[in-house]
């Protein structure tokens, strides 16, 4: 372990025996350089951004145990004892003190820091970081009860303005920030990236790229790159140029570039068009489109909907209507939640709408029998709100499931087949008896609007490098009545990709099998018997999932890969299709993690495809965060700050704090 430096790096890397210029990091096995030809000019600059990007909670372990090694040998007592010395500037009694303070001492302790003294800037630091990730406003530096509990806690503390937060230390931390964010695009061999565009309370539009990425040792990174203040009009020319701008900004060459998650909008359809990168449509945002096509389209549910946004209205607006609610769910036993009202922008926000609507709808029913200028649901449709309840419940399950950050677009192909299977089972079963024509409208548009992710050759190859789903999905045939691929033509794409790609053609190994990490086979038949009218619950997804590969699996998938000394690509595709699937809420990243090694071609894919999400998500959350940093108490905040703001909000949190 021990290396020709004193160094703590030294603790993880042993030099490579071939190579001297090189070191192996006994954490991952990755090979770095040492940053030159001979021992005159090694540095350990590369070493320590390694372990600052791969491996930063390990290293900042090792720098503690080292200070604490070098307090005790100083003191001959424990860490917590050798500070506690120190703190009389807080207050404390000077028991542990052997001597009295001398005059000259006892002034030095009750000097105020210097405004650029390392222990003042410690603390303007954590202050920064603290209204970055917390979206406390500039003010509370100078708020009373923030200055007394500095003042008690770290009295030598002279807290600067707000001014000074604002154009100098956030500044500051956004700089060290954006150079490790800079580190991790320019390590990383493929990207895929989100956009959105967003307008604040007072009218400052922004445009959002974040970046997603897999690195070497399948570690997934979601980072944001910019949000860029976009005061020019909306066209597809100006977000063309401002994907360019940040992509020169980052260093990022068109070939890292995999693809862009986006929105359905036509101008940021054409302007990430006109870059000439891959794009992926929003499949949130899809779905949306397919719910209002059909569902939320049909006169008697938007006349539901409209009843029941008046209700619910009603009780946000009255105080005294909100008590009489309360006293009525006390009365019939019902939950005390609140009525929740629907965002336009949101369809899930009119399941909860509804949801919570039917679970208060005696309360509910009762309280309207008493006042008079309310709309009466009568009985069917009370029925009609139940059947919509137990069918939205589904679309929001997947929403909820595909708005994860681990999740990818290799989840997308699954859901269609989900949700098309669904569609059928609803359509020709009783439970959603007077739905059947939004039913038939509801698969028309979802036939129509999905057919483009189930062409796609990124969720194709995704959903096949997942080892959760592989290929059980796909028909021996075709994958759906016109779709372009099938078993046969994807094992051929995927081959012409890893050509492509100039890769070894031959992968040479002793073993006559091998073995991958922990997988089971996924579901088994439950039964023939038919659903209850009121029972849903072989609706659920895994369950469908189940049923879906057992009519779609055939015998090919589980042949043994024959014994070989020299693996074709062909032949090491095969032998992953023979691998048992992992269980569907297993992490596929940390499968290739664990076999990467056994598929160096395929792992190679899987660190690209599998690094989209599916869905433009991340950049709504982003702009969720600017919603709580622009408010109408603070509403003048200069676009830049605004960004830097974002920006640090996310990032630090994702990278722990450690910049």
């Amino acid at each position: 372990m021990a290396g020709p430096s004193r160094s703590v790096v030294w603790k993880f890397f042993e030099v490579v025996k071939e190579d001297e210029c090189k070191v192996k990091c006994e954490l991952c096995g990755g090979i770095v350089s040492r940053g030159g030809k001979s021992s005159k000019s090694f540095t350990t600059s590369n070493l320590k951004k390694h372990l600052e990007i791969y491996h930063p909670k390990d290293f900042e372990a090792e720098k503690r145990r080292i200070r604490e090694e070098e307090a005790k040998r100083h003191t001959g007592t424990s860490v917590e004892t050798y500070f506690k010395r120190f703190q009389s500037e807080s207050g404390e009694t000077n028991r542990d003190r052997k001597s009295q303070l001398s005059v000259e001492e006892a002034f030095s302790r009750s000097k105020l820091w210097d405004i650029n003294s390392s222990e003042a800037k410690v603390l303007h630091r954590l202050i920064g970081e603290m209204i970055a990730t917390d979206c406390q406003p500039f003010s509370i530096v100078e708020d009373v009860g923030f200055k007394r509990l500095m003042g008690h806690t770290k009295p030598r503390y002279n807290i600067p303005s707000r001014k000074y937060f604002s154009e100098t230390v956030i500044p500051s931390i956004y700089k060290s920030v954006r150079e490790k964010v800079q580190m991790i695009v320019q390590h990383s061999e493929n990207i895929s990236f989100t956009s959105d565009i967003w307008t604040s309370i007072n009218n400052t539009p922004f445009l959002s790229i974040t970046a997603h990425t897999i690195d070497e040792h399948f570690q997934d990174n979601v980072i944001v790159l910019r949000t860029i203040h976009f005061p020019d009009s909306h066209t597809s020319a100006n977000i063309t140029n401002i994907i360019y701008q940040v992509l020169h900004e980052f260093h990022i060459p068109s070939y890292k570039v995999h693809v862009f998650a986006r929105d359905n909008g036509s101008n940021m359809v054409r302007g990430i068009a006109d870059t000439g990168y891959d794009a992926l449509p929003c499949f949130l945002h899809t779905l949306q489109l397919v719910l209002k096509d059909s569902i939320l389209e049909q006169d008697v549910i938007k006349e539901l909907l409209e009843q029941c946004k008046r209700i619910v209205s009603h009780f946000s607006h009255s105080a005294l209507a909100n008590n009489k609610l309360t006293k009525l769910q006390k009365q019939h036993g019902l939950p005390q939640h609140k009525l929740l009202n629907s965002v336009p922008t949101r369809w899930n926000s009119i399941y909860l709408m509804l949801e919570r609507m039917f679970e208060q709808k005696v309360a509910i029913a009762n309280y309207v029998l008493d006042t008079p200028n309310l709309p009466t649901i009568d009985a069917n449709k009370w029925n009609l709100m139940g059947k919509l309840v137990k069918l939205l419940e589904i679309f929001h399950k997947v929403t909820v499931r595909l708005s994860a950050r681990s999740s990818t677009i290799s989840e997308i192909i699954p859901q269609v087949k989900y949700i098309m299977h669904l569609l059928d089972v609803a359509i020709s079963g009783p439970r959603f008896h007077g739905l059947g024509g939004t039913l038939t409208s509801f698969k028309t548009s979802a036939k129509l609007r999905f057919q483009k992710y189930m062409d796609s050759y990124n969720c194709i190859l995704a959903t096949f490098l997942d080892p959760r789903h592989k290929d059980v999905l796909f028909g021996a045939e075709r994958l759906i009545e016109t779709s372009k691929f099938h078993r046969g033509t994807i094992r051929q794409r995927l081959l012409e990709t890893l050509e492509k790609r100039k890769l070894d053609a031959a992968i040479h190994t002793g073993e006559s099998e091998t073995s991958c990490s922990s997988g089971t086979e996924s579901g088994s038949d439950n039964g023939n018997l038919p659903p209850r009218e009121d029972d849903f619950s072989d609706l659920d997804f895994e369950k469908c999932y189940d049923r879906l590969v057992m009519e779609t699996e055939d015998h090919a998938t589980n042949k043994k890969s024959s014994r070989s000394e020299s693996l074709t690509l062909f032949s090491e595709i095969e032998r992953y299709v023979s691998c048992r699937r992992i269980e569907k809420d297993e992490n596929p990243i940390y499968w290739w993690k664990q076999n990467k090694s056994i598929f160096p071609c395929l792992s190679s894919l899987a660190n690209k495809y599998l690094s989209c999400p599916p869905s433009s998500v991340e950049s709504e959350r982003l702009f969720s965060i600017g919603g709580n940093i622009y408010t109408p108490h603070r509403n003048r905040l200069s676009p830049d700050t605004a960004e830097e703001l974002m920006f640090l909000n996310h990032n630090l949190r994702y990278f722990e704090f450690q910049y």
